[in-house]
């Protein structure tokens, strides 16, 4: 269906041609300003969605203290040159050779070829989590008379949602003529721990998002 590998280009990020083996127009190609006016008609051509996994190596350290932060932000290229962009990554914290958990899902358009940039960044840490959604996990703990907290499990780890549904579920132990008092406390994971088993996870160095408290009972 055609290709899309990272390479170096005079503008300074790697292009990719998907669909076809030439970035080249040709005469039989579409036009844009036709394609801009059958969409405006509400033609949009025949398309699937596609979903991008990115990963680097060997890159440049921008940093002196530590390693770079990269992060990705793909374009598309018309055929003007300019770019319009179509999607970013997370950044990925200290790291040279970072695989990127966010996909990024772009549209495929048959008997089009599309030429995509690619532009990495080394985002300086004062702007770390800036523009980028949480990663969210829920702790579950049982609060005893004394006021202390007995965790009871511990949800999956979702990626950048602040409208999380988390699909683990959680078993306690229902007693009856009991009351029993939950606490849900929210954490946004950090991203250099992503795909580590959330119960390896170590909260103290997880960020607080927030908390709830209810009451179990027959009542």
């Amino acid at each position: 269906m055609g290709n899309c590998c990272l390479g170096s280009g005079g503008d300074g990020g790697g292009q990719s041609a998907v669909g076809g083996s030439s970035s080249h127009p040709d005469a039989n190609a579409p036009n844009d300003a036709v394609e801009g006016f059958l969409r405006t008609r509400g033609y949009h051509g025949l398309y699937t969605q596609i979903e991008l996994s990115l990963s680097a190596s060997n890159l440049r350290d921008r940093d002196v203290l530590s390693k770079s932060d990269p992060m990705v932000v793909i374009y598309t290229k018309g055929r003007d040159g300019s770019l319009q962009e179509l999607g970013r990554t997370e950044v990925v914290l200290n790291s040279l050779s970072p695989q990127w958990i966010k996909k990024v899902i772009i549209n495929y358009y048959f008997e089009m070829v599309q030429t995509l940039v690619f532009h990495v960044y080394d985002i300086d840490t004062q702007f770390h989590g800036l523009d980028e959604k949480s990663d969210p996990m829920v702790v579950i703990y049982t609060k005893g008379r004394d006021g202390s907290l007995q965790e009871l499990g511990r949800t999956e780890v979702v990626l950048n949602s602040l409208s999380p549904q988390w699909i683990k579920k959680v078993i306690i132990n229902y007693y009856f003529e009991m009351v029993q008092t939950l606490v849900f406390h929210v954490y946004d994971i950090d991203t250099q721990f992503h795909g580590l088993d959330e119960k390896m996870l170590k909260l103290d160095e997880q960020q607080l998002l927030g908390n709830a408290t209810c009451s179990l009972s027959e009542d």
